[in-house]
């Protein structure tokens, strides 16, 4: 529990990462909108993080707050995970602040969520409950589009076809590779698209490296997790 808070005050109570002024501009950008409700929230880039950020304003609270209760949101989301997995979180939790961390809930909080309900509804859909892996999808989308290569990777899960599992993990990585080029010829036509990926969206080698990877991580943490599934359900 010590870890877990520490973890939430040290990068919820930061004032400089990769992404700190943008998050901040967001913020302000937001509460000061004159749109109406529903368009308010897309100014956050990612909807639900939109209305997060609004729920925040609504009851007074600055824009450290907004990096709070995002940290600590993520953070109970992955621990929840965890304790379902391995019976208690601080060991994969301490693995998870030694790796992903200082990217994600110092910089990257959207995603930060967004893997927290990935998560998650790995766990669903390793268990055979569909329609929770849906929500849980659902909302990890709604905090960063980019979680639908989640989605994409575990369709093979949902509709029982896990030996093509890798067929699928390639396929997820050409959409990750052909992404950037796809948007930053979008944006030749609509501003709006450099808006939200930025100015500078071209994809590298190490990018679809570690694409790669975390396609090789996903696919042995779904295989631990069918087959942790599996034996609880004979046990």
């Amino acid at each position: 529990m010590i870890l877990f808070a520490y973890a939430v005050l040290f990068a919820g109570i930061s004032s400089s990462s990769k992404d700190y002024s943008n998050y901040i501009n967001m913020f302000q950008e937001i509460g000061a909108s004159a749109l109406a409700y529903p368009e308010k929230v897309f100014l956050g880039k990612d909807p639900l993080f939109g209305v997060l950020i609004t729920w925040i304003q609504a009851v007074g609270l600055g824009s450290q707050w907004m990096f709070l209760v995002a940290v600590g949101f993520g953070l109970s989301l992955k621990a929840r995970a965890f304790q379902r997995i391995f019976g208690a979180y601080i060991t994969p939790f301490f693995v998870m602040v030694c790796l992903s961390y200082f990217s994600h809930e110092f910089a990257q909080i959207r995603l930060a969520i967004a893997l927290g309900f990935s998560f998650l509804a790995l766990l669903e859909i390793c268990n055979g409950k569909k329609v929770r892996w849906l929500i849980y999808s659902m909302l990890a989308v709604g905090f960063h589009a980019s979680a639908i290569l989640v989605v994409i990777f575990e369709l093979p899960m949902l509709f029982g076809l896990q030996r093509y599992q890798w067929i699928i993990s390639v396929f997820m990585l050409l959409v990750i590779a052909g992404v950037g080029n796809i948007l930053s010829q979008m944006g030749k036509f609509d501003g709006r698209v450099l808006e939200y990926v930025g100015e500078h969206f071209d994809m590298t080698v190490s990018m679809v490296l570690v694409a790669l990877f975390k396609s090789g991580v996903l696919s042995y943490m779904a295989a631990i997790l069918v087959a942790l599934s599996r034996f609880v359900w004979l046990t």
